[in-house]
Order: C-alpha cells, then structure tokens, then sequence
C-alpha cells in the first residue's frame, strides 16, 4: 500500500473477524519513519482485489 500525501509504503496485515487492518511502514520516499507512521483502520476487504494473500 502506498500513501500520496505521506509518500510511505505500507504492508497490510488484514485481521477478518474484526474487519480492522494493521498498516506497518516499511519505507518512506521523504523522510525517517517512526512509530507514529503506523496506522490502524476499520477496512471493508470486500470491495477490493489483491494481489497477494498470505497467513
């Protein structure tokens, strides 16, 4: 996953029965990243297709 405005990228950990989705930095295009960079969200996986799944 990619953020624009941030410009970091982002593995997403999926988590099904709570429909919440763990984002972890792993690089950013402009500056350090910290602990604050990580982000949870509530996230509808339906209305999406991926690419790559893994347990």
């Amino acid at each position: 996953d990619y953020d624009r405005i941030e410009q970091i990228f982002y593995d997403n950990l999926y988590f099904d029965k709570s429909g919440f989705v763990l984002k972890i930095p792993l690089l950013s295009l402009i500056r350090q990243i910290s602990k604050d960079d990580i982000k949870i969200e509530k996230f509808d996986l339906t209305k999406y297709t991926y690419l790559l799944h893994h347990e």
